[in-house]
């Protein structure tokens, strides 16, 4: 699992489908580097566009994890931006817009504590590229 947002520029076929909305692109540039690396256990995931993006799943759930700070409202304009959590992101990434909010954000500290008070069938409901990766990985199990 890696961030599509901060790829560096050297990443396979990084320059190409750049006119494509970002889940088309997304998948380019993860079929690109499932081919680079061409191993039948390698199953790549590209998060669209950083982790932090699922947090946004619940701004509530984030909120809460910041006492005494009144910015659920923030958190909700941002989320009601954007047709999805995964979209976040444009000029502004979600990690840079929680740094901003909560400066005492912390990324191992409160991201897994809000990542796991939402749920994943939550995040699975509103994330359908993230849902299609872990489908992915279930039918392995099969």
């Amino acid at each position: 699992m890696l961030d599509f947002y901060g790829l560096p520029t050297d990443f396979p076929q990084y320059n190409e489908k750049r006119d494509v909305n970002c889940y088309q692109r997304v998948a380019h540039l993860t079929d690109a580097f499932q081919q680079d690396i061409d191993h039948p256990k390698f199953l790549p995931y590209l998060t669209l566009h950083e982790f932090e993006a699922l947090m946004f799943c619940d701004p509530a759930i984030i909120a809460s994890a910041f006492p005494g700070t009144a910015k659920r409202n923030e958190l909700e304009k941002i989320r009601a931006t954007f047709d999805s959590p995964e979209e976040i992101n444009l000029d502004d990434p979600p990690s840079k817009r929680l740094e901003k909010l909560f400066p005492e954000y912390q990324k191992t500290l409160h991201s897994y504590f809000v990542v796991d008070e939402i749920g994943l069938e939550r995040i699975r409901q509103e994330c359908r590229h993230f849902n299609q990766w872990l489908e992915t990985l279930e039918k392995l199990g099969n």
